[in-house]
């Protein structure tokens, strides 16, 4: 999970999630490489106001099945 970009951005780590956008659009295409499924890693922006969101992709984070 990383900060939700847009106009009111704050995130704490300042370009943690610019800098985890750029890294994990070259990940994909190694977990490939490695015979890794590439839609077991996924990363979801969230804003400091989505208490009742952020608990479920936590949740469907770990329920994900095909992943384990």
């Amino acid at each position: 999970m990383g900060c939700q970009k847009g106009d009111d951005y704050q995130c704490h780590f300042v370009r943690g999630s610019t800098m985890t956008v750029e890294c994990m659009s070259k990940f994909g295409g190694t977990l490939e490489q490695i015979n890794l499924e590439s839609e077991c890693v996924v990363l979801h922006e969230v804003a400091i106001t989505d208490i009742k969101r952020a608990p479920a992709l936590i949740k469907g984070m770990e329920e994900m099945q095909a992943c384990l």
